[in-house]
């Protein structure tokens, strides 16, 4: 969990919020239909994993994945049919890891939108579907059907 020190110390970079602020802000230009969803689940992953006691560094770890969790989103054409949609979470974050992947100072954030096996990764999802249920997307109401 070295992205603090990676990304500010070695590099200098100082700016990371506002670049995944950035980034984040382009998703929403690319699917209007998850307006502001990645801030939102960043919002609620950060009070909720600040109150299960993470460390800084890994409030740090939760939020950027939360921004970038669903990157992958940008090269994924969402029209499929309902199992396809199914799906859809699983593919776009192993789009989106694999986008990631090899960006020093991502390591972290690449692990938890593959979506591995971490509580993180648990989190995540439930914040993914807690802002899709209440939110205005699209496939929202084809997902509600299943349910």
């Amino acid at each position: 969990m070295a992205i603090s020190y990676n990304l500010y110390m070695e590099h200098g970079f100082t700016n990371i919020r506002s670049l995944l602020g950035a980034l984040a802000e382009a998703m929403n230009l690319i699917n209007p239909e998850v307006q502001n969803h990645h801030q939102k689940t960043a919002y609620l992953a950060y009070i909720i994993a600040k109150n299960a006691g993470y460390s800084q560094r890994e409030l740090e770890s939760v939020i950027y994945a939360s921004l970038l969790h669903d990157i992958g989103s940008v090269i994924y054409d969402n029209q499929g049919t309902i199992k396809e949609i199914e799906r859809e979470a699983e593919l776009i974050s192993l789009l989106g890891a694999k986008m990631l992947y090899g960006l020093e100072g991502f390591d972290d954030i690449t692990e938890i939108i593959s979506f591995c096996q971490l509580s993180w990764q648990r989190l995540l999802r439930r914040l993914d579907s807690l802002d899709a249920i209440d939110g205005d997307r699209a496939h929202t109401e084809k997902l509600m059907r299943l349910a």
